[in-house]
């Protein structure tokens, strides 16, 4: 009964409902420890974020900036993210690429 099946289909129900009920129950179970388990991981870094200003001697009294995104739970959102990451870094130093040779461009010219 508490896996959530009723009396009356343990007792009268067909006998797999038994196996079905249980291998749910499990499912629940591991669904709500890796919920717990995050919430823990999200509890850790928000404490991690905060530490500096914790030290009573410590030179650095600023806060880290907590997380601007979820931790990725799949291999596939974990792969996005690390792309999305790799693009934007790439962008930045393209933008950082084409200013300096634009500067350089104007040096050579003459333009000031």
């Amino acid at each position: 009964m508490s896996i959530g099946m009723t009396y009356d289909q343990y007792w009268n129900g067909d006998v797999v409902l038994t196996k079905y009920y249980r291998k749910a129950f499990d499912m629940q179970n591991e669904r709500r420890n890796q919920e717990m388990w995050t919430q823990g991981a999200y509890f850790y870094a928000a404490l991690c974020s905060v530490a500096p200003i914790l030290h009573a001697f410590s030179k650095a009294t600023k806060p880290q900036p907590y997380l601007d995104q979820p931790f990725p739970l799949t291999a596939n959102k974990a792969e996005d993210r690390k792309e999305a990451e790799a693009k934007k870094h790439f962008e930045k130093q393209l933008d950082l690429f084409v200013g300096k040779a634009m500067s350089i461009n104007k040096q050579k010219r003459g333009d000031s």
